[in-house]
């Protein structure tokens, strides 16, 4: 690498929220897996399968389950239409600056 690149490279990897299309530290952001039917909270992003990244803002983690229609997309799963997120609650406490 030349010298005076790694100044300009992110220390992290940058992951997309699914709902708002930021793009930060995946870090900072919530993710979700496919379980059983519906989209599950993997705080210690080591489930297997394809995650998927949201922001811990309300308004993102709110859209996450209301847009069930989008989850073929984001998950890459071809299933039921109107499955649910799992612990609802654990979204809100997300939202709140809860559990990371």
């Amino acid at each position: 690498m030349r010298a005076g690149l790694e100044s300009i490279l992110p220390t992290a990897p940058l992951r997309t929220c699914v709902i708002c299309r930021t793009r930060t530290d995946k870090r900072l952001l919530a993710r979700f897996t496919w379980r059983d039917g519906q989209a599950v909270a993997d705080d210690g992003r080591q489930m297997d399968g394809r995650g998927v990244y949201v922001c811990r803002r309300g308004v993102c983690l709110n859209m996450l389950h209301r847009w069930p229609e989008r989850w073929p997309r984001w998950f890459r799963w071809r299933g039921k239409e109107g499955a649910g997120v799992k612990n609802k609650q654990d979204v809100a406490a997300r939202r709140d600056g809860g559990a990371a």
